[in-house]
């Protein structure tokens, strides 16, 4: 989710905020828990704007399932999610938090999430984009708004 809304170097931010200027900020992610999970897009913008920035939105992911992502994107994601990785030595209260979640949803140990991401491949990638793609043709676009 880094690649297409996770910062200002990805896909989305760069589209819809710096090409076009329909919103602040904008981002993407992945929540996941033990036997499920969703994906959300989240940006704040003008009423008028709705439409147009869910129609980009869409089209960004389109175009990342048809045209791939690229070298350079794959690369720059990996060392973002090290350094979020990595970061978590920066107190003992973010290590634990780990450490336990860890525990509890049985996942593994922040020195293999380091050997699983140096593995990823732009195949693991679109991979997922085709499964985000397929949960979109599955499921329900939620929208909530606030003001006029």
């Amino acid at each position: 989710m880094d690649i297409l809304g996770g910062g200002a170097s990805s896909r989305l931010f760069k589209e819809v905020r710096e090409n076009r200027g329909l919103v602040y900020g904008i981002s993407a992610r992945a929540i996941y828990d033990r036997d499920c999970g969703f994906n959300f897009v989240s940006f704040s913008t003008r009423n008028k704007n709705l439409d147009e920035v869910l129609n980009i939105v869409q089209e960004e992911i389109n175009l990342m399932a048809k045209n791939g992502i690229s070298d350079y994107e794959l690369e720059s994601s990996k060392n973002q999610e090290r350094a979020s990785v990595y970061s978590v030595f920066d107190s003992p209260a973010s290590l634990l938090n780990v450490r336990m979640q860890a525990e509890y949803y049985g996942t593994s140990s922040i020195e293999e999430d380091i050997e699983i991401l140096n593995g990823l491949t732009k195949d693991d990638v679109m991979f997922c984009v085709e499964n985000i793609i397929k949960g979109l043709n599955d499921s329900q676009l939620i929208v909530t708004c606030r003001g006029e």
